[in-house]
């Protein structure tokens, strides 16, 4: 059975065994609320609701998603504990039978638009535990053609981006395995849709981050552990930028903490995994793209949604960005991320400002008033006094990131390929990389939203622990 929470469309007059549907691949659906958890509700102004298509442009998107999805799809494979040969760019349509029978629904969270529930697939199938994400979003009287329409626009990016050949298998880059789909008896041509992914058992960085691991006793992680993990962060949001696709909205919601043995996209043996802090085989993965933007041509600008408060300055002031800038941003939101990390996931300006914190306002009435580069001081000076004289070459490193990019003259920022190369200068970082790039040889392509990538009908034979994962954190 598939989670309660469902989306309904109707598809095209299509065969329904082949007809599937998707929606965004993320695990945390947050909403732009929870940066500033904590606030007061009359407090809370949120930010501006972002254009939504016109209604004449519904049925159109829909479509759309059909058609991708339909290029796209495959049959999971009847390989049981055995290894799969995953294509980059297909998905898989999981049907109500490559679930595990009798399993009950765990239900995970949900935040502003998706469920979440963990399921168990069946043995043909593996047998390993994924996570279900299904859309909060019914057809009903109170859901206009025009929202359908903007949930449709942010459903086909995610998925474009995700389903991007050189990203679909990037270690760093979420993952999706798959949708499923089940017939809506009360409409004639729908369906419900849920999409199936891979479960990150730490949740998100920002869940990880306020929690140790079980068992440990820790006060909190290791600064070690967080610069590995804004490495991965770093090395993802390079392969991004790489392929001419700006994320459009960093943070630590935005990012999924999972183990190597969780996904066959990373893997580290445990002999290449220094024991010394018992967290090394930790990978963080970016993810949330539905307001992904790519860049195919330097002239023009797009508007760079974020989050009001993580945005870089020249986003709080203008709403549209150039082409060519719109990296810049999210250098910057990756720098707050840096710092927050650095902090347990505490928000920056819970630490930093100078006068009380009751609402979005507050905050955007306090950057403004803030000198040229000032928050960068305050960082430096957040770490110094979080840290002290402890571990002064990983403290360099987070310097030198938040020096190359928490600056407000977004051409002082720094390519995401410098800074990675920062993190690399650390011996076990750079070992790390190695080790994971022979593996993966990521090739770069620019992103085109009409053209499929060369390599979309290369195979590659993917290790047999997607197929065999168990998760650690049963």
């Amino acid at each position: 059975m598939i989670p309660p929470s469902r989306c309904f469309f109707s598809p095209p007059a299509m065969a329904l065994d082949s007809a599937v549907f998707s929606s965004r691949t993320v695990l945390s659906g947050f909403s732009d609320r929870s940066v500033l958890s904590g606030l007061s509700d009359a407090a809370w102004s949120g930010p501006a609701a972002p254009r939504v298509p016109s209604a004449a442009g519904d049925n159109d998107a829909v479509a759309r998603i059909w058609a991708f999805l339909f290029s796209r799809t495959e049959r999971p494979p009847i390989v049981p504990l055995s290894t799969a040969s995953v294509v980059p760019g297909k998905l898989f349509h999981y049907k109500a039978s490559h679930f595990g029978l009798g399993t009950a629904h765990a239900h995970l969270g949900e935040g502003a638009c998706y469920r979440v529930d963990k399921r168990e697939l069946s043995p043909t199938q593996g047998g390993f535990v994924v996570a279900v994400k299904t859309p909060k979003l019914q057809a009903s009287a109170s859901v206009s053609s025009q929202q359908q329409a903007h949930a449709a626009s942010l459903i086909l990016r995610e998925l474009q981006v995700l389903t991007y050949p050189p990203l679909h298998l990037h270690p760093n880059i979420a993952s999706i395995l798959g949708y499923s789909s089940e017939l809506i008896g009360q409409h004639a041509h729908g369906l419900s849709l849920s999409l199936v992914v891979d479960l990150a058992s730490h949740g998100t960085l920002k869940d990880f981050l306020a929690r140790p691991l079980r068992g440990e006793g820790k006060e909190r992680h290791s600064l070690k552990t967080k610069v590995r993990l804004l490495h991965d962060v770093a090395s993802g949001l390079h392969a991004l930028h790489a392929c001419g696709i700006v994320q459009a909205d960093v943070k630590t919601e935005n990012v999924l903490v999972f183990t190597d043995a969780e996904s066959a996209k990373d893997q580290t043996s445990k002999a290449e995994a220094d024991e010394d802090d018992g967290e090394s085989s930790l990978i963080a993965r970016l993810s949330d793209f539905g307001y992904a933007i790519p860049v195919e041509q330097e002239s023009g600008t797009q508007r760079y949604m974020g989050t009001s408060v993580l945005n870089a300055p020249e986003v709080q002031r203008n709403s549209q960005i150039p082409n060519g800038d719109l990296w810049k941003c999210d250098v910057f939101s990756f720098a707050l991320l840096v710092w927050e990390t650095a902090l347990d996931g505490k928000r920056y300006f819970s630490t930093s400002a100078s006068t009380p914190i009751k609402g979005q306002s507050d905050v955007m009435e306090w950057l403004a008033g803030l000198p040229r580069d000032d928050l960068l001081r305050l960082a430096l000076k957040s770490l110094q006094d979080a840290y002290g004289p402890s571990e002064p070459p990983l403290m360099a490193i987070l310097q030198r990131v938040l020096k190359s990019s928490l600056r407000d003259e977004k051409d002082r920022r720094r390519p995401m390929s410098e800074i990675v190369n920062i993190f690399r200068r650390q011996r076990f970082l750079a070992a790390a990389a190695r080790s994971r790039d022979a593996r993966m040889q990521f090739k770069p392509e620019p992103f085109s939203q009409n053209q499929p990538s060369s390599v979309t009908d290369t195979k590659s034979e993917v290790c047999s622990n997607r197929l065999k994962q168990v998760n650690m954190e049963m």
